[in-house]
């Protein structure tokens, strides 16, 4: 019985001085990396209504569409033109209210101005890309009107393999078809084409992670606790700052381009055509090309109006290489995405939204200021924050002043 008592008060012991050792860590983490530690829950609670960053999104059914819940009262006597953003994350407004996103702000601008009163209808869905904007403008073409606009958010994170996986596969003909059967006869990719095409399909980043093991033992443990640790142990500061250091060590955050291979610019390596994957690059690129053409072509075949809106990313804003936590390379790009994207629009005749100067006029005048504010989320250089928003919401409104 004695020796039964000494092992409980060991045990509790060990306990006492964990709890107080976790306790000691996470006071430390919130007094001294707060914009680290922040613990942000991501949460799925139903259907229609989840949580991220800390933010509840609601949606709702309209018209058959999956739109981002407005919190706003309108007119019924009001004649609102509609337009139907159509994109991923950022057009869900990922990690902000309703009202400081940049629809929601664009949509105020324009209704308390001489304009045409607008309703927009964001249908942002995590992770769509051009494919999937495109078979929802091709699968709705009949939903809108004449009056309506169409605005395609596009994300430079779109040209990827992952996006592309699905809707590639070999005819007998030896033609790229997409998941609908239809042959994207436009393209003509060649042989060579094809094979790295299908050669990049099969299981593409992992076999371009860098060749050692606790890389990749670090990212199958990521990939697998995702859900886990944004549900749950992101409400412990100190967890969360262990998270985002893991994060770092899990990717090749130094050394050559072509040693770093894919996490040299990570989700915008083919965009910018990264050092040992121009190949791949130039082919996405051509098959890019090719959707925004039939989007805007579908769009004024049916006297709809088309706008691709550019949604800016933090590697190209000035002063804000500090959100950069992955150390992602401009220096290894190939391709000057930005300017390419403009040259595809002019030559296409296809209407766009660039809000990039605002963004980096912004930064500029702050950083002068010696009051520096990010206009991303914190350590992610993809999601605009209300700032950025902003920015981007007085873009749509300069467009629609002077269409």
């Amino acid at each position: 019985m004695f020796k039964f008592n000494k092992i409980i008060k060991s045990i509790l012991v060990y306990l006492f001085i964990l709890v107080l050792t976790f306790i000691i860590l996470e006071t430390i983490s919130r007094a001294f990396f707060h914009e680290i530690g922040e613990n942000y829950i991501h949460k799925t609670i139903s259907e229609n209504e989840r949580i991220h960053k800390n933010i509840y999104r609601f949606t709702e059914n309209f018209d058959g569409f999956k739109i981002r819940k407005s919190t706003k009262v309108y007119d019924k006597n009001t004649n609102y033109d509609r337009v139907y953003l159509i994109g991923d994350s950022v057009s869900q407004g990922y990690g902000l209210k309703y009202v400081d996103t940049f629809f929601s702000i664009a949509e105020d601008m324009i209704n308390n101005s001489s304009l045409n009163k607008k309703r927009f209808l964001a249908i942002g869905s995590y992770n769509n890309n051009i494919f999937d904007s495109f078979d929802i403008i091709n699968d709705n073409i009949n939903k809108f009107s004449k009056n309506d606009y169409l605005m395609f958010q596009f994300n430079f994170n779109d040209l990827n393999f992952y996006n592309f996986e699905k809707y590639f596969t070999l005819s007998p003909s030896e033609n790229v078809f997409l998941d609908n059967g239809k042959a994207l006869s436009v393209n003509n990719l060649n042989k060579e084409e094809r094979e790295l095409i299908l050669s990049n399909l099969d299981n593409n980043y992992y076999k371009s992670m860098p060749d050692n093991i606790i890389y990749k033992v670090l990212t199958t443990v990521r990939d697998k606790t995702r859900k886990l640790r944004a549900t749950y142990l992101n409400r412990s500061s100190f967890l969360r700052v262990m998270q985002h250091y893991a994060g770092i060590f899990s990717r090749s955050t130094q050394g050559s381009c072509k040693d770093r291979k894919l996490d040299a610019l990570g989700q915008y390596t083919y965009s910018f055509g990264a050092i040992g994957f121009e190949k791949e690059s130039e082919i996405l690129w051509k098959i890019l090309e090719n959707y925004f053409y039939e989007m805007n072509d579908l769009s004024k075949k049916n006297n709809i109006n088309f706008i691709i809106l550019i949604s800016p990313i933090s590697l190209l804003v000035d002063h804000h290489d500090h959100l950069n936590h992955t150390n992602l390379s401009m220096d290894c790009a190939t391709i000057d995405a930005h300017k390419r994207l403009i040259r595809i629009f002019e030559k296409n005749n296809i209407d766009y939204i660039d809000p990039l100067d605002k963004f980096n006029s912004f930064a500029q005048a702050s950083f002068n200021e010696k009051n520096q504010l990010n206009l991303f989320h914190n350590f992610d250089t993809n999601h605009p924050n209300y700032n950025g928003s902003y920015l981007i919401g007085l873009s749509i409104l300069e467009y629609f002043k002077i269409k």
